[in-house]
Formats: C-alpha cells, structure tokens, sequence
C-alpha cells in the first residue's frame, strides 16, 4: 500500500488551497492576518508583499464599519470548533464594495493554543440583489436593536438612582462602551480653561491595558492646544495612526508613552461652552471604526455632561 507522508499531504493542501479560486483567509480573533491566498489578495486588488505594514495587516482595514463590527462580535465570541457564516462587504484598494458570503471556523494552533479564524469566502457580488439587501437589512435591524439596547442600557446606569455614586456609574458606562466598540480604554477628560488644565477623572482599561490617568492629572492646556481648540469647535478628533503622526508632534509624544496606536474623541458641549471630551484609545489595533464610535459617543455624551455638571453644582 502506498504510504504518503503528512508533510506531503500537508504541502499539497496549502498548494491547493494558495491556488484556488476561493478565497481563504486565517487570522486571530482581533483581525490580524495571519494568511491569505492569491484569490483573497486578487478579490481586493492588493500585493501584500508590496505592503511596508505587511506584518500588521489586519482584516478590519479592508471591511466596511457595519460588517467591522458584526466581523469582531463573532470571531471574538467563537470557541474552537464552532462555524459560523457572514455575508461580509469589503472595500478594495478603491474603496468599491465587495459583496461576499464567508464560511469560518473557529481552531487551536498546535503549538501555541491561540484560537485562529479560518475563513473560505465566496464573490456573491452577482448574486440576486434583492435576496442580499434583504438578508442585510435584517441584519442591520438586529444590530439597531443591540445598538438602542446598549445607548438605553448606558442611560439607565447613568440616570437611575442605585447604591452607587455617580464616578462608578460612569466608569461603569466607560466599560460597557468600551468593551462593546473593542477599544482598549475609554475615557472622560475635563478642560479647566480657568487655570489653564486638563485632567483624566474617569477612565476604563480593558485587561492588561496601562492606565494613562495619572499621567493625565493637570496637564497644561498648551501642550493640548490644537486638540483643545477642534473640541471647543464641536468637531472629533480622529488619528487612525498614531505613529503616523511628525516626530515632533505634541501630542504624539504625549500618548506614545501610552502604548496608544489611534485614538478618536468627541467634545463634552453644553450650551455652547466645552467641557471637555470623551472617548476610546486603541492600543492592540488601529481604530477603523471612527464613524460608529463617534455615534455612539455623541448619543451617550449629553447625558454624561448633564449628570457631570449636577454633582459639580
């Protein structure tokens, strides 16, 4: 009987599977790459090899925000041996949108038991479009659900009376938003233009993340300036990279301590005055969410000033 090593097999298979016309992807639980074969790469016209950040290459990067979101629920919540199908839509090097439907299954590497996500997805582009908007829509229809569910949540916990004071209820508001966006902290900064301050009294870290509250006690305002003065114009700030950012740049040296890659805040506006702001850092990834999380920032953000402003008079 002819014996075939499992090298061979093994070498065949990733062979095959590099060849095919479907495409396959395998990355951990927060998106990054770990492969992808020629169709996946062709799909969205993209020479990884090229890429000078081919090892950080992360699958949120190349989603649309709403499949972003759905993408990080499920890899996230998978154990190994669960499959689970998503019709995702991606986004080329042109930002054109790839309609795709995605078989994954959720695995254990052999030599470090990390959990990794196989994927095999088919182009469904050209499938009957009527089907595929409404199988999106229904899944759009859940995710308001979850959404007016976890902004109604955030209410309660800051509105209702319970035996808490209001700093937990609003650290625990920080949690729930986020740990439902992915960031690794959230958190509330006060602007003190008075003496000239900034100062971190709330904050939330996912596990193993650094505090940077400390570190945030009394700063000047100059070093915050151009930050400061987009916030006290209403509009977000918004750095998807941090280390994108000059050298030299104030508040690059003043988060890179922090380990933060990207960062994105909302201003704390009441009557035409800012406060200060709210929002998430990212330290794993580089956030890519920016217009979800500036909804779910704004909706949350009215409230929080208003209870801030009442323990404060």
């Amino acid at each position: 009987m002819l014996k075939i090593s499992n090298e061979i097999i093994e070498d065949c298979m990733m062979n095959f599977v590099h060849h095919t016309t479907s495409m396959v992807i395998i990355a951990d639980e927060y998106g990054k790459i770990m492969y992808s074969n020629q169709a996946f790469k062709s799909m969205l016209k993209l020479d990884f090899k090229k890429d000078e950040l081919q090892d950080e290459l992360k699958l949120w990067q190349y989603v649309s925000p709403y499949s972003k979101w759905l993408c990080q629920d499920v890899f996230s919540s998978m154990a190994p041996g669960e499959n689970d199908t998503l019709e995702i839509v991606f986004k080329d090097k042109n930002d054109i949108p790839l309609h795709t439907e995605g078989k994954f299954t959720c695995v254990l590497t052999n030599s470090e038991a990390t959990k990794m996500i196989v994927g095999i997805i088919e182009d469904v582009s050209e499938r009957n479009m009527f089907t595929l908007e409404h199988t999106n829509l229904m899944r759009q229809l859940e995710q308001n659900t979850d959404y007016l569910n976890l902004v109604y949540k955030a209410y309660g916990a800051l509105l209702e009376e319970s035996d808490l004071s209001l700093d937990q209820r609003i650290c625990q508001v920080l949690a729930l938003l986020g740990e439902k966006v992915y960031a690794d902290r959230a958190f509330v900064i006060y602007y003190d233009f008075v003496n000239g301050l900034i100062t971190n009294p709330y904050e939330w870290c996912a596990e193993d993340i650094q505090s940077k509250k400390v570190g945030f006690q009394d700063k000047n305002m100059s070093t915050f300036k151009t930050w400061i003065d987009v916030h006290r114009d209403g509009e977000r700030i918004y750095i998807e990279d941090l280390g994108r950012l000059p050298f030299d740049d104030s508040i690059r040296n003043s988060l890179e301590p922090f380990g933060v890659m990207s960062t994105v805040s909302i201003p704390l506006i009441k009557n035409g005055e800012c406060y200060g702001c709210i929002g998430f850092d990212s330290v794993k990834i580089n956030r890519t969410n920016a217009e979800f999380e500036t909804k779910l920032l704004s909706d949350i953000s009215g409230v929080l000033l208003s209870e801030i402003l009442k323990k404060r008079l």
